[in-house]
């Protein structure tokens, strides 16, 4: 065991390391830490000492969009149909050594673990962006990191377990629908619930959503809430329900992870050497598995003189081949203008604009 433990820390050693692998990329990875850094700090730093103060954001609407934003990176990943527990080069060492199957559940599991701490930290951070100069003390963030990385911890175990009888029977692979097909209807319940009791004012309706006791009721997310939404009301022991809620839910899917004992081993490796090549055929071909995924478009440009010329010819290739601006590109900026004009009606401009630096800082790095 000693020796994935050692394999886990090589994994993040070399993670660290590959961000510094070019003086360009480490200057950029150094100025998005203190891009990002200092942006958390200055809402801690200019953290009110009411979570209701006016002139501020409301700080139910900030967890709902943390919450918002871990529901869709727990849902993308549930619902993603290339799975793998882990990449080839790991695959060929776990199922190949002298491990018991235990002990390579739990390596799985320590893996979900440092990626639930990795996306629970976006959360927070999304809701310490919609709390600035508003309400975002340490241990405000202390609880949201706690609930929210446990809630993400639990769907990727769920993910992975699903996953692992998918490999036993294909009948399985259907239950990846089953918890979001609840949480998304229940949650479309209490929003038309709060959206007709508002008299159907879509604004009111949202903001009526975000405050309502009946959002509680949500498997996992509405507990999640109930958490924080207690240590904001100084009641804690509600607090302490939500997140005792959620690390049970935690506690038994890791049980039944951990006891998981069938003979997967040979389509396991089969995948994830499937994953790992279309990983690196998309890094290697901008974003595309191959390259003949793309479609050349018919198009026509002018070179500009001089040294201009390879930015008109990089801007035409682009224009060719279609990743000038991508269908995810405008779905991201769609979905950024959605959440401007939800949050800050009254200067959607400048919202929509913070949103776009920190998107674009993203594509660079």
């Amino acid at each position: 065991m000693k020796s994935l433990l050692y394999l886990s820390f090589l994994k993040v050693k070399g993670t660290v390391r590959n961000q510094f692998r070019t003086p360009a990329s480490a200057l950029i990875t150094i100025f998005l830490i203190l891009l990002y850094g200092g942006l958390v700090i200055m809402a801690f730093v200019t953290s009110s000492d009411n979570p209701a103060a006016e002139g501020t954001v409301d700080t139910n609407t900030a967890v709902l969009i943390g919450i918002g934003m871990t529901a869709i990176f727990a849902f993308t990943v549930m619902l993603n149909k290339r799975k793998a527990l882990v990449y080839d080069t790991d695959a060929y060492y776990l199922f190949a050594g002298p491990y018991t199957r235990k002990q390579v559940n739990g390596y799985i599991l320590f893996q979900s673990l440092r990626q639930g701490v990795l996306y629970g930290l976006l959360g927070c951070y999304m809701i310490a962006m919609f709390s600035m100069a508003g309400y975002f003390t340490i241990p405000y963030f202390l609880v949201c990191f706690v609930d929210l990385t446990l809630m993400l911890v639990f769907f990727l175990l769920l993910t992975d377990y699903i996953y692992m009888w998918g490999l036993v029977n294909e009948k399985y692979k259907k239950w990846n629908y089953l918890p979001v097909t609840v949480v998304v209807i229940c949650t479309a319940l209490v929003f038309f619930w709060a959206v007709h009791r508002s008299g159907y004012d879509l604004k009111n309706g949202f903001l009526l959503f975000a405050a309502s006791r009946e959002f509680y009721l949500v498997p996992f997310f509405g507990w999640t809430k109930w958490a924080i939404d207690g240590f904001l009301q100084g009641q804690y022991l509600f607090t302490l329900g939500g997140t005792i809620l959620l690390l049970a839910c935690c506690l038994i899917v890791v049980v039944f992870f951990l006891r998981f004992d069938k003979d997967i081993t040979e389509q396991a490796v089969a995948d994830a050497e499937e994953a790992s090549a279309f990983l690196r055929r998309a890094k290697a071909n901008g974003g595309r598995a191959r390259i003949e995924d793309g479609k050349v478009k018919k198009v026509k440009g002018e070179f500009a003189p001089g040294a201009k010329a390879v930015l008109s010819k990089n801007l035409l290739i682009m224009r060719k081949t279609g990743n000038f601006l991508r269908k995810q590109d405008v779905a991201i900026i769609v979905f950024y203008f959605v959440i401007s004009l939800i949050v800050l009606p009254d200067n959607v401009f400048y919202m929509f604009c913070y949103m776009m630096i920190i998107w674009l800082f993203t594509l660079i790095q």
